[in-house]
């Protein structure tokens, strides 16, 4: 599980992939989730318009007890003749109802609307079946749903009418506008005044909410509902974050692919070392190497340094790839060890943010304690910036690296700094001299002066000189005139893999002999003869 998931983070292609995929369950999810949340919002909201319709309805109803009790209790004591023009007063100061009639034993006494004995029992009874029923008018408003409440106080009784759009009203200024139902015993009515019967609305999607004191009901019917009406905004507003996430997402991955081919490199053991000889000058024989990174790309081939050391630089991973770099020279050179001179000098370049870790004293010592004892001479290769630019911990961490055996070498030695002071504030065992300079040996006399003035500022402080970039014999006779004392460059060998290596180092190496003609190099009409 381990693996893969490395294998994920670190491949460009694959991180794209997975990514993909969990943004489409992801989407997937909110999607969902948002849909039952915005669901059960929606019922919340339902709920709460509801109560608030029945509130206002009940309150209604309410208002409407006091004139009906107080209408009959004037109809008892007085005739319709003296309290029909009360009760149509009544009717016509009123928002509400439309008619009210006061009955005794079932007969209307007194009416707004109807006269005494005009109407039959039957006709009566319609208006007056139920406490509060919902019914289509014959008489108020034909084709208009009216609404008709009774209330009984013994021998006496009394209804009010009402349109239906009264109720209706209230029910159409919330959310209910569209989807809801006024419902009265089992009469049914939507907020187009429209009447229906309850098995054309009645299913497992209806919300229903009863009023605790009258005898009627709030539907609402989530089947109805479309998904703008669902907040089509808050689908924008995900769709839109989603979406910016997913591109966010997507420019990381392409942004942070070459960090994250270096780190798979690093893990599928990509980077290897490849091996420079360095020649005593004295002798012209092996004594060392210089480890040099390579990427072996499974798709680009070799990658040479200066194409991944910035990105290691920028990445971070310098120092892992150094620590992996040691690992494998050490695993290589142990196993060979019998073919290597003894003692035999590896140089590791090492990085100013690695002088910097806590733990690169204990890589030195783990790699010295792979080897037995005075076989290997461990050199700490370090960019004469380093120096300049050097924290106190420096002195600390060479007189450190003394302590457990390691040397320690200038590379890059006057390649951009004039500031020589740092040669005597520090302890250091080795001067590499700059392929820069090599190059221009005999070129100019201020050139050669001026490798002539490192060597002897060398030698005056007691370091052992490497020349790098050797090229040409005559350079390698020049310098070891000037008591150079180990030599690397392409004249005796370009970086090389480990096979190839011991392959060198079984052979004998041929001496190369200074030329047997003299050189003349001409120097501003001065003529300088080399042997």
């Amino acid at each position: 599980m381990h693996n893969l998931l490395s294998e994920i983070r670190y491949s460009t292609v694959k991180l794209t992939i997975f990514v993909l995929t969990l943004f489409f369950l992801i989407t997937l999810t909110t999607i969902f989730y948002n849909y039952y949340r915005l669901d059960s919002n929606y019922k919340k909201q339902v709920a709460s318009d509801a109560t608030l319709v029945i509130n206002q309805i009940d309150h209604i109803l309410d208002e409407f007890n006091l004139p009906m009790y107080a209408a009959i209790e004037e109809l008892k004591s007085s005739s319709c003749d003296i309290q029909e023009y009360n009760l149509k007063r009544v009717v016509e100061s009123s928002q509400w109802f439309r008619s009210l009639t006061v009955l005794n034993n079932g007969e209307i006494i007194c009416s707004s609307f109807f006269e005494p004995n005009q109407y039959n029992s039957d006709i009566v009874g319609y208006y007056t079946k139920q406490k509060l029923s919902l019914l289509s008018s014959k008489f108020l408003a034909p084709q208009m749903p009216i609404i008709s409440y009774r209330i009984i106080r013994g021998d006496w009784s009394a209804f009010i009418t009402m349109h239906a759009s009264t109720f209706l009203n209230i029910l159409s200024s919330t959310h209910l506008s569209n989807h809801g139902y006024l419902i009265i015993n089992d009469d049914w009515i939507n907020t187009q005044d429209q009447m229906l019967s309850n098995n054309r609305v009645i299913n497992d999607n209806l919300l229903m909410f009863a009023s605790d004191k009258y005898p009627f009901k709030i539907a609402f019917d989530l089947n109805t509902v479309t998904w703008s009406e669902k907040s089509i905004v808050s689908y924008f507003l995900l769709a839109i974050i989603l979406f910016a996430s997913f591109v966010i997402s997507l420019l990381y991955i392409f942004l942070t692919a070459p960090r994250r081919n270096f780190q798979q490199a690093l893990l599928r053991n990509e980077l290897i070392p490849y091996y420079q000889p360095v020649i005593s000058a004295a002798d012209q024989k092996w004594c060392g190497v210089e480890v040099l990174a390579r990427w072996q790309h499974p798709k680009k081939g070799l990658i040479m340094p200066g194409q991944f050391i910035g990105l290691a630089e920028r990445s971070k991973l310098i120092i892992p790839m150094t620590k992996q770099l040691m690992k494998i020279v050490a695993e290589n050179l142990l196993a060979n060890i019998n073919c290597l001179p003894n003692p035999f000098y590896i140089g590791f370049n090492i990085h100013s943010s690695h002088l910097q870790h806590h733990d690169l004293i204990d890589d030195c010592k783990n790699f010295l304690a792979t080897f037995p004892p005075n076989t290997i001479t461990l050199t700490i290769e370090i960019v004469e910036s380093h120096f300049v630019e050097s924290t106190n911990n420096l002195p600390t961490l060479l007189n450190e690296f003394h302590k457990i055996g390691v040397t320690v070498a200038i590379d890059d030695f006057g390649t951009g700094y004039s500031n020589f002071g740092y040669l005597q504030k520090y302890k250091i065992d080795h001067l590499k001299i700059d392929r820069l300079f090599v190059s221009r040996i005999c070129n100019t006399p201020s050139e050669t002066h001026l490798i002539e003035t490192i060597i002897s500022l060398a030698k005056k402080l007691n370091m052992d000189l490497i020349a790098e970039g050797v090229e040409t014999i005559e350079q390698l006779h020049y310098l070891t005139r000037q008591g150079v004392e180990f030599i690397q460059g392409f004249l005796f060998s370009k970086p090389i893999p480990l096979n190839e290596m011991l392959v060198l180092l079984t052979k004998p190496m041929k001496r190369i002999k200074p030329p047997m003609i003299i050189h003349q190099l001409s120097f501003d009409k001065k003529i300088v003869k080399i042997i």
